[in-house]
């Protein structure tokens, strides 16, 4: 399992930089969608890294649970573009801080299970 702690603390670090640089140019909108952006997509990890673990550990069909994992995933996206639509039309929060929250948040999450990927693998190999 990936530690989302250590993913949280990065994405706490990035959104520093990215609230300096903001205040710097005048842009709280910016801000504003980096942040929310950056939320929704620390919380879509967490539900799919608890889909992941339910799916496989649970004792049902995994035709079943794909099927419901499909259908909350179909709903997680329709959700997602509500929320946006929701947030640009109404709360004029910017959409290009919002994608780059989400586009930030997703390198964080890629570049941790990849240093995970590396610790197990150097882990399993024997000793040189």
């Amino acid at each position: 399992m990936v530690d989302i702690y250590s993913i949280l603390r990065r994405n706490a670090m990035v959104l520093v930089v990215f609230v300096v640089a903001a205040v710097l140019m005048k842009r709280a909108e910016f801000i504003a969608g980096t942040v929310l952006g950056m939320a929704v997509a620390t919380a879509n990890f967490m539900l799919l890294q608890n889909a992941v673990k339910r799916m496989f550990s649970a004792a049902a069909p995994v035709s079943r649970l794909m099927a419901s994992y499909m259908l909350h995933f179909v709903l997680k996206i329709l959700l997602i573009a509500a929320l946006l639509f929701v947030c640009v039309k109404f709360l004029s929060i910017d959409w290009k801080g919002f994608i780059s929250g989400l586009v930030l948040s997703s390198f964080i999450f890629i570049t941790e299970i990849l240093k995970l990927q590396k610790v197990r693998q150097c882990q399993s190999s024997p000793n040189r």
